[in-house]
Protein backbone atom coordinates (compact mmCIF):
# COMPACT_ATOMS: atom_id res chain seq x y z
CA UNK A 1 0.00 0.00 0.00
CA UNK A 2 1.36 3.13 -0.75
CA UNK A 3 1.78 6.21 1.75
CA UNK A 4 -1.16 8.59 -0.08
CA UNK A 5 -3.80 5.68 -0.83
CA UNK A 6 -3.46 4.65 3.11
CA UNK A 7 -4.16 9.01 3.93
CA UNK A 8 -7.63 8.21 2.09
CA UNK A 9 -8.41 5.08 1.95
CA UNK A 10 -9.63 3.10 4.94
CA UNK A 11 -7.56 0.20 4.78
CA UNK A 12 -9.61 -3.38 4.76
CA UNK A 13 -9.62 -7.15 3.91
CA UNK A 14 -12.26 -5.92 1.08
CA UNK A 15 -9.95 -3.50 -0.10
CA UNK A 16 -6.83 -6.10 -0.08
CA UNK A 17 -8.56 -8.72 -2.31
CA UNK A 18 -10.06 -5.71 -4.66
CA UNK A 19 -8.65 -6.04 -8.13
CA UNK A 20 -9.59 -2.12 -8.68
CA UNK A 21 -8.32 -1.11 -5.20
CA UNK A 22 -4.60 -2.95 -6.23
CA UNK A 23 -5.27 -1.13 -9.74
CA UNK A 24 -5.57 2.35 -8.00
CA UNK A 25 -2.08 1.41 -6.10
CA UNK A 26 -0.56 0.53 -9.56
CA UNK A 27 -1.20 4.09 -11.40
CA UNK A 28 -0.50 5.96 -8.03
CA UNK A 29 3.06 3.89 -8.13
CA UNK A 30 3.67 4.39 -11.54
CA UNK A 31 5.91 6.12 -13.29
CA UNK A 32 3.49 8.57 -15.02
CA UNK A 33 1.99 9.83 -11.22
CA UNK A 34 5.11 9.27 -9.20
CA UNK A 35 6.57 12.92 -9.37
CA UNK A 36 2.89 13.83 -9.15
CA UNK A 37 1.66 13.59 -5.73
CA UNK A 38 -1.38 16.07 -6.09
CA UNK A 39 -3.04 13.88 -9.19
CA UNK A 40 -2.00 10.73 -7.13
CA UNK A 41 -4.09 12.00 -4.05
CA UNK A 42 -6.41 13.38 -6.30
CA UNK A 43 -7.60 10.51 -7.81
CA UNK A 44 -6.61 8.11 -4.15
CA UNK A 45 -9.29 10.62 -2.47
CA UNK A 46 -12.06 10.27 -5.48
CA UNK A 47 -12.26 6.86 -5.27
CA UNK A 48 -12.23 6.41 -1.68
CA UNK A 49 -15.01 8.43 -1.52
CA UNK A 50 -17.00 6.54 -3.96
CA UNK A 51 -16.19 3.14 -2.55
CA UNK A 52 -17.77 3.93 0.86
CA UNK A 53 -20.69 5.82 -1.03
CA UNK A 54 -20.64 9.92 -0.07
CA UNK A 55 -21.12 10.59 -3.30
CA UNK A 56 -22.16 14.07 -2.19
CA UNK A 57 -18.54 14.87 -1.30
CA UNK A 58 -17.04 14.22 -4.98
CA UNK A 59 -17.99 17.45 -5.81
CA UNK A 60 -15.76 20.46 -6.86
CA UNK A 61 -15.25 22.41 -3.35
CA UNK A 62 -14.84 19.04 -1.46
CA UNK A 63 -11.73 18.26 -3.69
CA UNK A 64 -10.85 21.71 -3.95
CA UNK A 65 -10.79 22.29 0.29
CA UNK A 66 -9.28 18.46 0.66
CA UNK A 67 -7.06 18.44 -2.07
CA UNK A 68 -5.24 21.61 -2.98
CA UNK A 69 -5.80 23.22 0.12
CA UNK A 70 -8.23 25.73 -0.82
CA UNK A 71 -10.66 27.39 2.04
CA UNK A 72 -13.97 26.51 2.55
CA UNK A 73 -16.57 28.23 0.88
CA UNK A 74 -14.12 28.69 -1.30
CA UNK A 75 -15.73 29.95 -5.58
CA UNK A 76 -15.09 26.97 -7.47
CA UNK A 77 -15.96 29.47 -10.81
CA UNK A 78 -13.04 31.52 -10.10
CA UNK A 79 -10.55 29.54 -8.97
CA UNK A 80 -10.48 26.22 -11.71
CA UNK A 81 -7.83 24.63 -9.87
CA UNK A 82 -9.94 21.57 -9.82
CA UNK A 83 -10.84 21.96 -13.19
CA UNK A 84 -7.42 21.99 -14.69
CA UNK A 85 -6.11 19.21 -12.27
CA UNK A 86 -8.71 17.11 -13.21
CA UNK A 87 -7.86 17.33 -17.33
CA UNK A 88 -4.36 16.35 -16.31
CA UNK A 89 -5.80 13.22 -14.52
CA UNK A 90 -7.70 12.29 -17.31
CA UNK A 91 -4.46 12.86 -19.87
CA UNK A 92 -2.37 10.79 -17.03
CA UNK A 93 -4.88 8.15 -16.66
CA UNK A 94 -4.73 7.80 -20.69
CA UNK A 95 -0.86 7.49 -20.64
CA UNK A 96 -1.04 5.00 -17.96
CA UNK A 97 -3.20 2.87 -20.19
CA UNK A 98 -1.44 3.11 -22.88
CA UNK A 99 2.09 2.69 -21.40
CA UNK A 100 2.58 0.46 -18.26
CA UNK A 101 -1.01 -0.38 -18.19
CA UNK A 102 -1.64 -1.92 -21.78
CA UNK A 103 -1.78 -5.40 -20.01
CA UNK A 104 -4.13 -4.47 -17.17
CA UNK A 105 -7.78 -6.33 -17.35
CA UNK A 106 -9.67 -3.23 -15.25
CA UNK A 107 -9.31 0.27 -16.90
CA UNK A 108 -9.88 3.06 -14.98
CA UNK A 109 -11.03 6.85 -16.31
CA UNK A 110 -12.79 10.38 -14.77
CA UNK A 111 -15.53 11.08 -17.66
CA UNK A 112 -15.39 14.33 -18.28
CA UNK A 113 -17.68 17.01 -17.12
CA UNK A 114 -17.46 14.56 -13.75
CA UNK A 115 -15.07 13.51 -10.51
CA UNK A 116 -16.57 9.96 -11.01
CA UNK A 117 -13.88 7.19 -10.99
CA UNK A 118 -15.11 4.87 -13.53
CA UNK A 119 -13.79 1.21 -13.82
CA UNK A 120 -14.79 -1.78 -16.78
CA UNK A 121 -13.29 -4.98 -16.71
CA UNK A 122 -11.60 -5.99 -20.23
CA UNK A 123 -11.88 -9.77 -20.84
CA UNK A 124 -10.01 -9.37 -24.08
CA UNK A 125 -7.07 -8.77 -22.29
CA UNK A 126 -3.79 -10.65 -22.80
CA UNK A 127 -3.07 -11.70 -19.86
CA UNK A 128 -4.47 -12.08 -16.10
CA UNK A 129 -4.58 -9.23 -13.79
CA UNK A 130 -1.28 -9.34 -11.17
CA UNK A 131 -3.43 -10.71 -8.44
CA UNK A 132 -3.79 -14.53 -8.51
CA UNK A 133 -6.05 -15.13 -6.23
CA UNK A 134 -8.43 -12.29 -5.87
CA UNK A 135 -11.66 -12.59 -4.46
CA UNK A 136 -12.82 -9.92 -6.85
CA UNK A 137 -11.33 -10.93 -9.39
CA UNK A 138 -12.48 -15.17 -8.89
CA UNK A 139 -16.17 -13.83 -8.01
CA UNK A 140 -16.05 -12.27 -11.54
CA UNK A 141 -14.98 -15.03 -13.56
CA UNK A 142 -16.91 -17.75 -11.51
CA UNK A 143 -20.23 -15.99 -11.87
CA UNK A 144 -22.64 -16.16 -14.74
CA UNK A 145 -22.86 -12.63 -16.11
CA UNK A 146 -21.84 -11.39 -19.01
CA UNK A 147 -18.53 -9.18 -19.57
CA UNK A 148 -20.73 -6.46 -20.02
CA UNK A 149 -21.92 -6.40 -17.01
CA UNK A 150 -18.25 -6.58 -14.69
CA UNK A 151 -18.29 -2.96 -15.66
CA UNK A 152 -18.23 -0.57 -12.22
CA UNK A 153 -18.22 2.95 -11.66
CA UNK A 154 -18.18 5.23 -8.21
CA UNK A 155 -20.62 8.43 -8.17
CA UNK A 156 -21.05 11.16 -8.57
CA UNK A 157 -23.58 13.49 -10.87
CA UNK A 158 -21.54 15.24 -13.76
CA UNK A 159 -20.99 18.56 -13.24
CA UNK A 160 -21.53 21.21 -15.38
CA UNK A 161 -20.62 25.04 -15.52
CA UNK A 162 -23.38 27.43 -15.17
CA UNK A 163 -23.60 30.86 -15.78
CA UNK A 164 -25.40 32.98 -13.13
CA UNK A 165 -29.18 32.51 -12.58
CA UNK A 166 -31.45 35.18 -14.18
CA UNK A 167 -33.01 37.33 -11.81
CA UNK A 168 -36.41 36.49 -13.22
CA UNK A 169 -36.14 32.91 -12.51
CA UNK A 170 -38.76 31.37 -9.78
CA UNK A 171 -38.98 29.00 -7.46
CA UNK A 172 -42.34 27.94 -7.43
CA UNK A 173 -44.93 29.08 -10.03
CA UNK A 174 -47.55 32.18 -9.29
CA UNK A 175 -50.96 31.24 -8.98
CA UNK A 176 -52.33 34.02 -11.79
CA UNK A 177 -55.35 33.78 -12.73
CA UNK A 178 -56.53 34.34 -16.16
CA UNK A 179 -53.46 34.67 -18.11
CA UNK A 180 -51.55 32.14 -16.90
CA UNK A 181 -54.70 29.45 -17.29
CA UNK A 182 -54.91 30.51 -20.90
CA UNK A 183 -51.11 30.27 -21.14
CA UNK A 184 -50.82 26.80 -19.74
CA UNK A 185 -53.85 25.66 -21.57
CA UNK A 186 -52.00 26.89 -24.51
CA UNK A 187 -48.46 25.22 -23.73
CA UNK A 188 -50.22 22.26 -23.00
CA UNK A 189 -51.57 21.52 -26.27
CA UNK A 190 -48.30 22.30 -28.03
CA UNK A 191 -47.10 19.97 -26.01
CA UNK A 192 -49.14 17.52 -26.34
CA UNK A 193 -49.09 17.62 -30.21
CA UNK A 194 -45.54 17.48 -30.01
CA UNK A 195 -45.67 14.46 -28.46
CA UNK A 196 -48.31 12.79 -30.29
CA UNK A 197 -45.65 12.97 -33.68
CA UNK A 198 -43.19 11.63 -31.36
CA UNK A 199 -45.43 8.78 -30.88
CA UNK A 200 -46.35 8.40 -34.89
CA UNK A 201 -42.98 9.17 -36.30
CA UNK A 202 -40.54 6.84 -36.93
CA UNK A 203 -37.01 6.97 -34.89
CA UNK A 204 -33.69 7.49 -37.15
CA UNK A 205 -31.12 5.07 -36.51
CA UNK A 206 -28.66 7.44 -34.71
CA UNK A 207 -31.35 8.31 -32.28
CA UNK A 208 -31.95 4.96 -31.59
CA UNK A 209 -28.11 4.21 -31.34
CA UNK A 210 -28.15 7.48 -29.19
CA UNK A 211 -30.62 5.95 -26.46
CA UNK A 212 -29.26 2.28 -26.16
CA UNK A 213 -27.10 2.37 -22.94
CA UNK A 214 -26.08 -0.32 -19.69
CA UNK A 215 -28.99 2.06 -17.62
CA UNK A 216 -31.43 0.45 -19.82
CA UNK A 217 -30.40 -3.09 -18.98
CA UNK A 218 -29.29 -2.04 -15.25
CA UNK A 219 -32.38 -0.15 -14.38
CA UNK A 220 -35.34 0.72 -16.93
CA UNK A 221 -35.86 -2.69 -18.03
CA UNK A 222 -36.93 -3.54 -14.28
CA UNK A 223 -39.58 -0.39 -14.89
CA UNK A 224 -40.62 -1.24 -18.94
CA UNK A 225 -41.21 -5.23 -19.25
CA UNK A 226 -43.21 -7.40 -21.11
CA UNK A 227 -44.33 -9.19 -18.17
CA UNK A 228 -45.94 -6.34 -16.15
CA UNK A 229 -48.01 -3.46 -16.99
CA UNK A 230 -46.42 0.09 -16.16
CA UNK A 231 -48.18 3.42 -15.20
CA UNK A 232 -46.93 6.83 -15.76
CA UNK A 233 -49.08 9.56 -13.80
CA UNK A 234 -49.14 12.87 -15.15
CA UNK A 235 -49.67 15.28 -12.49
CA UNK A 236 -52.95 17.37 -12.08
CA UNK A 237 -51.51 20.65 -12.51
CA UNK A 238 -54.90 22.30 -11.93
CA UNK A 239 -55.17 20.82 -8.56
CA UNK A 240 -51.92 22.96 -7.86
CA UNK A 241 -53.57 25.84 -8.92
CA UNK A 242 -56.48 25.36 -6.66
CA UNK A 243 -54.62 24.38 -3.85
CA UNK A 244 -52.37 27.97 -3.87
CA UNK A 245 -55.90 30.16 -4.12
CA UNK A 246 -57.46 28.18 -1.38
CA UNK A 247 -53.89 27.52 0.41
CA UNK A 248 -55.95 24.82 1.58
CA UNK A 249 -53.87 20.87 0.99
CA UNK A 250 -55.69 18.12 -0.46
CA UNK A 251 -55.51 14.50 0.77
CA UNK A 252 -55.63 11.39 -1.14
CA UNK A 253 -59.18 10.32 0.03
CA UNK A 254 -60.63 14.50 -0.55
CA UNK A 255 -59.00 13.90 -3.93
CA UNK A 256 -60.49 10.27 -4.79
CA UNK A 257 -64.43 11.08 -3.61
CA UNK A 258 -64.20 15.12 -4.79
CA UNK A 259 -64.83 16.60 -1.51
CA UNK A 260 -62.19 19.04 -1.89
CA UNK A 261 -64.25 20.55 -4.58
CA UNK A 262 -66.54 21.39 -1.71
CA UNK A 263 -66.63 24.70 0.52
CA UNK A 264 -64.37 26.95 -1.42
CA UNK A 265 -62.95 29.39 1.33
CA UNK A 266 -63.84 33.23 0.60
CA UNK A 267 -60.60 34.43 -1.57
CA UNK A 268 -60.21 37.92 -3.93
CA UNK A 269 -60.66 35.47 -6.69
CA UNK A 270 -64.27 34.19 -7.36
CA UNK A 271 -65.39 31.07 -6.01
CA UNK A 272 -66.87 30.05 -9.59
CA UNK A 273 -63.15 30.64 -11.35
CA UNK A 274 -61.26 28.67 -8.60
CA UNK A 275 -63.99 25.92 -9.01
CA UNK A 276 -63.35 25.91 -12.59
CA UNK A 277 -59.37 25.85 -12.20
CA UNK A 278 -59.22 22.87 -9.81
CA UNK A 279 -61.97 20.89 -12.06
CA UNK A 280 -59.48 21.37 -15.60
CA UNK A 281 -57.46 18.66 -17.15
CA UNK A 282 -54.55 20.42 -17.12
CA UNK A 283 -50.41 18.91 -16.58
CA UNK A 284 -47.19 20.12 -16.84
CA UNK A 285 -44.58 20.73 -19.67
CA UNK A 286 -41.96 18.96 -17.64
CA UNK A 287 -44.21 15.60 -17.62
CA UNK A 288 -45.46 15.76 -20.62
CA UNK A 289 -41.35 16.06 -21.82
CA UNK A 290 -40.49 13.17 -19.57
CA UNK A 291 -43.28 11.69 -21.38
CA UNK A 292 -41.57 12.31 -24.64
CA UNK A 293 -38.27 10.90 -23.29
CA UNK A 294 -39.86 7.45 -22.21
CA UNK A 295 -41.01 7.19 -26.08
CA UNK A 296 -37.93 7.91 -27.13
CA UNK A 297 -36.16 5.19 -25.15
CA UNK A 298 -35.18 2.28 -27.17
CA UNK A 299 -34.31 -1.69 -25.92
CA UNK A 300 -36.96 -1.43 -23.25
CA UNK A 301 -40.71 -3.08 -24.04
CA UNK A 302 -43.28 -0.42 -23.57
CA UNK A 303 -45.90 -2.58 -25.35
CA UNK A 304 -47.24 -2.62 -21.93
CA UNK A 305 -46.96 0.86 -20.57
CA UNK A 306 -50.02 3.64 -20.02
CA UNK A 307 -49.46 7.31 -19.52
CA UNK A 308 -52.20 8.48 -17.16
CA UNK A 309 -53.68 11.26 -15.60
CA UNK A 310 -53.60 11.36 -12.28
CA UNK A 311 -57.63 12.38 -11.57
CA UNK A 312 -58.08 9.01 -13.83
CA UNK A 313 -56.81 5.92 -11.40
CA UNK A 314 -57.75 4.12 -8.45
CA UNK A 315 -56.13 2.29 -6.10
CA UNK A 316 -56.34 -0.88 -7.67
CA UNK A 317 -54.28 0.17 -10.65
CA UNK A 318 -51.94 1.41 -8.09
CA UNK A 319 -51.09 -1.63 -6.31
CA UNK A 320 -50.87 -3.78 -10.10
CA UNK A 321 -47.47 -3.92 -11.69
CA UNK A 322 -45.17 -0.79 -12.37
CA UNK A 323 -45.81 2.99 -11.67
CA UNK A 324 -44.42 6.36 -11.92
CA UNK A 325 -45.44 9.27 -10.63
CA UNK A 326 -44.75 12.34 -12.06
CA UNK A 327 -45.10 15.19 -9.16
CA UNK A 328 -45.17 15.72 -5.47
CA UNK A 329 -48.33 14.69 -3.27
CA UNK A 330 -49.75 18.56 -4.28
CA UNK A 331 -50.25 17.13 -8.33
CA UNK A 332 -50.11 14.08 -7.83
CA UNK A 333 -52.14 12.66 -4.33
CA UNK A 334 -50.88 9.24 -5.02
CA UNK A 335 -47.75 9.68 -3.81
CA UNK A 336 -48.70 9.80 -0.32
CA UNK A 337 -49.31 6.28 -0.16
CA UNK A 338 -45.31 6.13 -0.11
CA UNK A 339 -44.64 8.73 1.39
CA UNK A 340 -44.69 7.20 5.09
CA UNK A 341 -41.70 4.85 3.80
CA UNK A 342 -39.36 7.40 2.06
CA UNK A 343 -36.58 9.04 3.74
CA UNK A 344 -37.24 12.42 2.24
CA UNK A 345 -40.63 13.59 1.23
CA UNK A 346 -41.61 17.10 0.53
CA UNK A 347 -43.97 19.33 3.03
CA UNK A 348 -45.89 22.80 1.85
CA UNK A 349 -46.63 26.08 4.16
CA UNK A 350 -49.05 27.03 1.74
CA UNK A 351 -49.88 29.73 4.10
CA UNK A 352 -46.14 30.64 5.19
CA UNK A 353 -44.80 30.46 1.47
CA UNK A 354 -41.95 28.10 2.49
CA UNK A 355 -41.57 24.95 0.48
CA UNK A 356 -39.20 22.06 2.14
CA UNK A 357 -38.21 18.70 1.70
CA UNK A 358 -38.09 17.05 4.74
CA UNK A 359 -34.72 14.92 5.70
CA UNK A 360 -36.86 12.34 8.07
CA UNK A 361 -33.41 11.02 9.85
CA UNK A 362 -30.26 13.38 9.00
CA UNK A 363 -27.18 11.81 9.01
CA UNK A 364 -23.82 13.50 9.87
CA UNK A 365 -23.66 16.87 7.63
CA UNK A 366 -26.84 16.44 7.02
CA UNK A 367 -30.36 18.98 7.48
CA UNK A 368 -33.31 18.12 8.72
CA UNK A 369 -35.13 20.51 6.27
CA UNK A 370 -34.16 22.08 2.87
CA UNK A 371 -36.33 25.20 1.91
CA UNK A 372 -37.47 26.65 -1.36
CA UNK A 373 -37.53 30.45 -0.37
CA UNK A 374 -39.32 33.07 -2.68
CA UNK A 375 -36.32 35.74 -1.65
CA UNK A 376 -33.68 32.95 -2.10
CA UNK A 377 -31.12 35.15 -4.73
CA UNK A 378 -29.25 31.41 -6.27
CA UNK A 379 -32.97 30.44 -7.24
CA UNK A 380 -32.13 27.07 -5.35
CA UNK A 381 -34.57 24.15 -6.56
CA UNK A 382 -34.85 20.63 -5.11
CA UNK A 383 -35.61 17.63 -6.80
CA UNK A 384 -36.00 13.87 -4.93
CA UNK A 385 -35.80 10.25 -7.12
CA UNK A 386 -37.45 7.67 -5.14
CA UNK A 387 -37.18 4.12 -6.63
CA UNK A 388 -39.59 1.69 -4.57
CA UNK A 389 -41.10 -1.55 -4.02
CA UNK A 390 -45.02 -1.19 -5.25
CA UNK A 391 -47.47 -1.90 -2.81
CA UNK A 392 -47.82 -5.35 -3.34
CA UNK A 393 -44.31 -6.32 -3.45
CA UNK A 394 -44.62 -7.36 -6.81
CA UNK A 395 -43.57 -4.28 -9.10
CA UNK A 396 -41.24 -1.42 -8.90
CA UNK A 397 -41.98 2.04 -7.98
CA UNK A 398 -40.31 5.37 -9.27
CA UNK A 399 -41.10 8.85 -7.94
CA UNK A 400 -39.57 12.16 -9.79
CA UNK A 401 -40.46 15.04 -7.74
CA UNK A 402 -39.74 18.78 -7.05
CA UNK A 403 -40.50 21.89 -5.26
CA UNK A 404 -41.14 23.28 -8.85
CA UNK A 405 -41.29 22.09 -12.61
CA UNK A 406 -37.40 22.89 -12.38
CA UNK A 407 -37.10 20.56 -9.20
CA UNK A 408 -39.42 18.20 -11.14
CA UNK A 409 -37.00 18.35 -14.26
CA UNK A 410 -34.01 18.07 -12.03
CA UNK A 411 -34.85 14.54 -11.41
CA UNK A 412 -36.05 14.21 -14.62
CA UNK A 413 -32.91 15.38 -15.65
CA UNK A 414 -30.49 12.97 -13.66
CA UNK A 415 -32.34 9.63 -14.65
CA UNK A 416 -32.44 9.98 -18.47
CA UNK A 417 -29.03 11.37 -18.61
CA UNK A 418 -26.78 8.28 -18.63
CA UNK A 419 -23.79 11.13 -17.46
CA UNK A 420 -25.91 11.24 -14.04
CA UNK A 421 -27.45 8.04 -13.52
CA UNK A 422 -25.16 5.59 -15.27
CA UNK A 423 -22.08 5.76 -12.59
CA UNK A 424 -24.80 6.05 -10.17
CA UNK A 425 -26.04 2.82 -10.74
CA UNK A 426 -22.96 1.02 -11.31
CA UNK A 427 -21.93 2.38 -7.84
CA UNK A 428 -24.88 0.86 -5.58
CA UNK A 429 -25.01 -2.45 -7.88
CA UNK A 430 -24.92 -5.64 -6.22
CA UNK A 431 -22.80 -8.50 -6.84
CA UNK A 432 -25.54 -9.89 -8.44
CA UNK A 433 -25.90 -7.59 -11.06
CA UNK A 434 -29.46 -5.89 -9.50
CA UNK A 435 -30.48 -2.51 -8.45
CA UNK A 436 -30.89 -1.90 -4.91
CA UNK A 437 -34.26 0.37 -3.36
CA UNK A 438 -32.40 3.98 -3.12
CA UNK A 439 -33.73 7.79 -2.76
CA UNK A 440 -31.63 10.58 -3.86
CA UNK A 441 -32.08 14.42 -2.59
CA UNK A 442 -30.97 16.58 -5.73
CA UNK A 443 -30.25 19.80 -5.60
CA UNK A 444 -30.16 22.35 -9.25
CA UNK A 445 -30.63 26.44 -9.47
CA UNK A 446 -33.28 27.46 -11.66
CA UNK A 447 -32.52 29.33 -14.41
CA UNK A 448 -35.66 30.97 -16.09
CA UNK A 449 -37.73 28.27 -14.61
CA UNK A 450 -35.22 25.18 -16.09
CA UNK A 451 -33.01 23.17 -13.73
CA UNK A 452 -29.02 24.02 -14.26
CA UNK A 453 -26.21 22.05 -12.83
CA UNK A 454 -27.14 18.71 -10.28
CA UNK A 455 -25.55 18.11 -6.87
CA UNK A 456 -26.55 15.12 -4.99
CA UNK A 457 -26.98 16.40 -1.33
CA UNK A 458 -28.12 13.23 0.22
CA UNK A 459 -29.10 9.62 -0.84
CA UNK A 460 -30.58 6.46 0.97
CA UNK A 461 -29.78 3.18 -0.44
CA UNK A 462 -31.12 0.11 0.82
CA UNK A 463 -28.90 -2.05 3.51
CA UNK A 464 -26.43 0.88 3.41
Amino acid sequence: MTQIRSRYVEETEEIDTDPRWQLVDRIVSSQCFAKSERLSSFLSCVCDLARRGQLEQINEQYIGTTIFGRRPGYDPSVDSIVRSHASRLRHRLDQYFAEEGTQEEWTLTIPKGSYLPVFHFRPGSDEPIAVDDSAGVRRAKESSIEPHDLETALPEPRMKDTPADSPHATTRGRYLVPALTVALIFVTLVALACAGLLIRQRRSPSVIAASVSESKRLFWSRLFNADQQTLVVNADSGLVMLQGFTKRPVTLPAYLNGTYLEAIPPSSTPAAQILNIGTRRYTSVVDLNIMAKILRMTGVDLNNTKFVYARDIRPREIKQGNLILLGTYESTPWVQLFEPGMNFYFQNNLAGGVFSVVNRQPRAGEQPTYDSLTNDPDHTVYGVVAYRPSLNGSGKVLILEGQSMAGTETASDFVFDDGYLLPFLQSIRRRDGTIPYFELLLRSKSMSGEASRIDIVASRIEDR
